[in-house]
C-alpha cells in the first residue's frame, strides 16, 4: 500500500510539472499559429487585388479596401487620392497599356 501511494504521488508530481511547463509552450505556439494565420490572409488580399486589377473588376478592388482608403503616390503628388482617384489612375494605365498585367513573383509578409 505504502508503495502505491508514493507511485501514484510521484505521477501525481510528474504530470503536475509536464502540463505545467507545456502551457507557456502552448501559448507561444497558438501565437504563432495566430499569426502566420493572418499573413495567409493578407497575401490572399493582396493576390485578389491584383487578380481585380488585372481582371479590370473594380468593384471587387473596392470590397477589399476600408472605406476611408487613402493611396499615396510619391510620384504623382504629395496628396492623396481615394480608392475612386486610385481607379481612375489604373484605368488610364489600363488604357495607354491594353496588354497589361501585373504579376506577384514572390510575396514576403510584413511581421511585426
Amino acid at each position: 500500500m505504502k508503495k502505491l501511494l508514493c507511485v501514484v504521488s510521484l505521477a501525481v508530481l510528474l504530470c503536475f510539472a509536464f502540463a505545467c511547463q507545456n502551457k507557456a509552450e502552448k501559448a507561444e505556439l497558438e501565437k504563432f499559429r495566430a499569426q502566420a494565420k493572418v499573413e495567409e490572409q493578407n497575401k490572399v488580399i493582396i493576390m485578389k487585388w491584383l487578380e481585380s486589377i488585372n481582371k479590370g473588376d473594380f468593384d471587387a478592388l473596392k470590397q477589399l479596401v476600408a472605406p476611408a482608403y487613402l493611396f499615396y503616390a510619391p510620384s504623382r503628388s504629395a496628396e492623396s487620392i481615394s480608392i475612386d482617384g486610385y481607379i481612375e489612375s489604373i484605368k488610364t494605365m489600363k488604357t495607354a497599356f491594353s496588354d497589361m498585367n501585373w504579376n506577384v513573383l514572390e510575396l514576403i509578409p510584413a511581421e511585426g
